[in-house]
């Protein structure tokens, strides 16, 4: 079964529905408020990022700045108002975190394909939850054609280039919102300028689980040895006796 295309448009001039596509609603916001109240009693968190200006977000009873350059992930009811503009994505059936961060870095901090570079900027709370990604392709990239295996939402942040996908070529630049379904072949290229990118996830294969996480990895117990040896790994451990 052939993919759907790949979508780019500019971020446009009241806040709307951009899209649904398997339990992720994108939107964006230009100056207008939004009032996103949960549906139904299944949990859903809101993941954002604000392009340019300000806005405050409410979450409860509080209400939070946020800048240009920042990210939020907020679960539940989501209240947002301000001049700002950039991009919510809502994932139904997800129980994230209240988070703030920012600004984003220049560059990544890992590395990618073709001398690209990425950050995880929102982590999957546990292993296979959302994320929210940062994207950096420096000047004269051509990227290898690749696929993913679900739905990425992006917005270009700084620079320009463009994005290649069955044929067709589509101009980048800030304020450019994306989004590449799942198994769309693609490609970025970039000339004379970089391009940074804030991008969503739904899912990951990576995170923490309740066999693997750093608080369980790093605590040590005692066990009783023949030769009274003291201490051994909790988890190394529970392997050996499992």
């Amino acid at each position: 079964m052939k993919s759907e295309a790949l979508k780019v448009r500019a971020l446009e001039a009241d806040s709307h529905v951009v899209d649904r596509v398997a339990g992720v609603t994108t939107r964006t916001f230009v100056g207008a408020p939004l009032d996103l109240a949960r549906v139904g009693r299944e949990p859903e968190t809101h993941y954002g990022f604000v392009h340019r200006g300000r806005v405050e977000i409410t979450s409860g009873k509080r209400t939070f700045p946020v800048f240009a350059g920042m990210y939020f992930s907020v679960p539940g009811d989501l209240g947002l108002a301000g001049e700002g503009a950039g991009f919510v994505v809502t994932k139904r059936a997800d129980r994230g975190v209240f988070l703030l961060g920012g600004p984003v870095e220049t560059s990544g901090r890992l590395r990618y394909i073709d001398g690209c570079t990425d950050s995880l900027l929102l982590p999957p709370c546990t292993r296979g939850d959302p994320c929210l990604n940062f994207l950096h392709v420096p000047p004269g990239i051509h990227q290898t054609p690749h696929t993913h295996p679900s739905l990425r939402v992006g917005l270009v942040t700084v620079g320009s280039g463009w994005c290649e996908s069955r044929g067709r070529v589509h101009a980048l630049e800030p304020g450019s919102l994306f989004e590449i379904p799942a198994g769309c072949e693609h490609r970025f290229r970039t000339e004379a300028s970089e391009l940074r990118i804030v991008a969503f996830h739904p899912d990951s294969d990576f995170g923490p689980s309740d066999e693997i996480h750093p608080m369980l990895n790093r605590t040590l117990l005692p066990e009783r040895k023949k030769g009274g040896q003291p201490c051994a790994d909790f988890t190394a451990s529970s392997q050996r006796h499992s």
